[in-house]
């Protein structure tokens, strides 16, 4: 009501009840967002990703925090994280650390097999035709591991600036996998487009937004126009 106040001194002839505005955009397949963030963020996702055809959710991610966090946020919005098969589980397992968990959400432990997590893995889950779309966390480059060689220098002996170019390549990999398998990927992670990681990821058509449930929301977009085009 008040910004129908508002708008009476400039479009007054175009406000009107919000419920009615509701009812009309979803009769016209208009995505309707809370806010301007997420106006932007599900906009880059519409435009770049084929949309979401089922409910069925797989998350690969490099720890067990946003795996959760992942999970929770989307079976609160109608989403499926289904338990992969005993077939897909074995060939996961021959991708991941001992440590790691292949059912779904697939977590890699912090492995450093960057190619593993941000493309044989999503190739292999999307090629399965157990789920519909794919949720990747831990996007992550320069500026994260220059922090990481501080703390464990023997676990990671690429030069920084190889690092780049070599993600690069394996990104460009990644971003062929929705037109391929016409089904979305959309990720999230802490860094922003100050990590060389993140930029690239997101240079390359595939959505990366800094919080678990902001890439569930996307997901969610890419859903309801899957289903007013199906």
């Amino acid at each position: 009501k008040a910004g129908t106040r508002s708008g009476q001194s400039h479009t007054g002839a175009m406000s009107g009840p919000d419920e009615i505005y509701d009812g009309v955009f979803k009769q016209c397949g208009i995505i309707r967002a809370p806010d301007v963030a997420s106006l932007y963020e599900w906009a880059f996702a519409l435009a770049a990703q084929p949309p979401l055809r089922g409910k069925r959710i797989a998350i690969c991610t490099h720890s067990g925090g946003p795996a959760t966090s992942l999970a929770d946020a989307c079976e609160r919005l109608g989403f499926e994280v289904p338990e992969f098969s005993p077939q897909l589980q074995r060939k996961i397992r021959e991708q991941i650390p001992e440590t790691g968990s292949p059912r779904n959400p697939v977590d890699v432990t912090f492995s450093v097999d960057m190619e593993g997590l941000y493309y044989r893995l999503p190739e292999l889950i999307l090629s399965s035709g157990e789920v519909d779309g794919l949720i990747l966390h831990g996007v992550e480059g320069e500026s994260y591991y220059h922090h990481y060689i501080g703390v464990a220098p023997k676990t990671f002996k690429f030069p920084l600036e190889e690092m780049r170019r070599y993600l690069e390549a394996v990104f460009k990999k990644l971003a062929e996998l929705p037109q391929r398998f016409s089904k979305p990927i959309v990720a999230s992670s802490f860094m922003g487009r100050e990590d060389s990681a993140v930029a690239q990821v997101q240079d390359s058509g595939i959505p990366c937004y800094p919080t678990p449930d902001r890439a569930v929301l996307a997901m969610k977009a890419l859903y309801l126009r899957g289903k007013f085009t199906s």
